[in-house]
């Protein structure tokens, strides 16, 4: 075998451990990254929850997360989720945007309304991501089917 091909299969086979590695990796130590909505939330919040459940390659997935702080606070986390539409009962009305997600989890008791939610949703969408505040608490839901 040629010094070239022995040194090529030796790199080879160092990237492909590299790759196992980092899969790993992530799998073992991935929940301890924060989620996009929890780096979200301000410095304010308090008393967070978060669920999250994935069906692993297919891409579907269950995000709910329920924080309480002030209700002048709640703004900067819609903005940083980049969350930019209100619901609105005539485009969205009778679309699968809803807090009634899958989350069996005790502390999840969104509100039943979606006035004044902030929602990124478009019709034929797969994916929808909703955030509201209620009764001293941030609301966040996103679900991806």
């Amino acid at each position: 075998m040629g010094s070239f091909l022995k040194y090529s299969l030796i790199g080879c086979g160092s990237l492909i451990g590299l790759f196992v590695l980092g899969i790993a990796f992530l799998i073992f130590f991935g929940d301890m990254i924060p989620s996009n909505a929890a780096r979200a939330l301000p410095g304010s919040a308090t008393d967070i929850h978060e669920y999250y459940w994935d069906d692993g390659f297919q891409g579907d997935f269950t995000r709910t997360l329920k924080a309480k702080m002030p209700e002048s606070d709640f703004l900067e986390f819609v903005n940083n989720l980049d969350l930019k539409d209100r619901f609105d009962p005539a485009i969205h009305g009778n679309g699968p945007v809803s807090f009634t997600v899958p989350c069996d989890e005790e502390w999840w008791n969104p509100p039943t309304s979606l006035d004044n939610a902030f929602i990124n949703y478009k019709r034929g969408d797969e994916y929808f991501a909703i955030a509201k505040y209620h009764d001293g608490h941030a609301y966040f839901a996103a679900f991806c089917w």
